[in-house]
């Protein structure tokens, strides 16, 4: 069922109100009503991630993701007003009214898997859930799935791809996509010098763009630059204008007075 329960200015206050509607803990199906709160991250008395009960969606520009992100959790569900609303909010509703996949565990046996990029996040029946990570051992993924919090224990084989053909070269593209976004997101936390070179040495072998690389790189995939990146063109229309002008200003300053 569907209700507004008005504003709120504090988590204590929003926990009360879904106390009194008996709300069912983490949104859980059954007979009791599930809830959803929508609040901006700057909440009096906001707890973390590991302690929230409730079904919470953030709106939130991406400053406050960044700021507020130890708070909000790596698999929080944050809603960018501006970025791709609608399709957000659709993905975001279709996990309170259909099946949902949940990954709780992933393992390799004899090997070391080693994943890359943000932690796997609650998806819908129709959604697509990608994870990606290495491993130097080619025996099957041991997973734990839930659907729905029912758990369910799956074996997954490894399938070997050809890095010359078209799955093989997007399947590598995902791998560095988000091993650079790993670093990038290191890399804005701490300025060290060599994950710099490491970042910058990958983003030019794999052609993939990042804030470091945007002027050398364009995407591959889609002709696009990264964001904030300054277009070529445009900079080689700057460059010629201040040639201009600095040999305008070359040619005045010889002019006999």
């Amino acid at each position: 069922r569907a209700a507004d329960v008005g504003f709120h200015s504090s988590w204590e206050e929003i926990e009360a109100v879904a106390a009194a509607a008996g709300c069912a803990r983490g949104g859980a199906a059954g007979s009791a009503p599930r809830c959803l709160v929508i609040t901006d991250p700057q909440l009096d008395g906001l707890p973390p991630a590991a302690v929230r009960k409730l079904a919470t969606l953030f709106v939130a520009d991406a400053d406050e993701i960044a700021f507020f992100g130890d708070t909000l959790g790596p698999a929080a569900a944050t809603f960018q007003p501006g970025v791709d609303p609608r399709g957000k909010l659709l993905a975001f509703a279709d996990t309170l009214v259909l099946p949902v996949l949940e990954v709780r565990g992933l393992a390799q046996v004899g090997g070391a898997l080693d994943l890359v990029g943000p932690p796997a996040q609650p998806v819908a029946e129709g959604g697509l859930l990608r994870l990606f990570g290495h491993s130097g051992s080619d025996q099957p993924l041991a997973l734990r799935l839930a659907i729905d919090g029912h758990e369910l224990p799956s074996t997954v084989p490894l399938q070997k791809l050809a890095v010359d053909d078209e799955g093989g070269r997007a399947l590598r593209r995902g791998y560095y996509a988000a091993l650079l976004g790993d670093w990038m997101e290191e890399y804005r936390k701490n300025a060290d010098p060599e994950l710099r070179q490491r970042i910058v040495d990958t983003s030019l072998r794999e052609a993939i763009p990042t804030d470091l690389t945007g002027l050398q790189v364009s995407d591959g995939a889609t002709g696009a630059m990264a964001a904030g990146a300054t277009p070529a063109p445009l900079l080689r229309r700057l460059g010629a204008l201040l040639l201009l002008l600095g040999a305008v200003a070359w040619a005045l300053a010889r002019r006999p007075s």
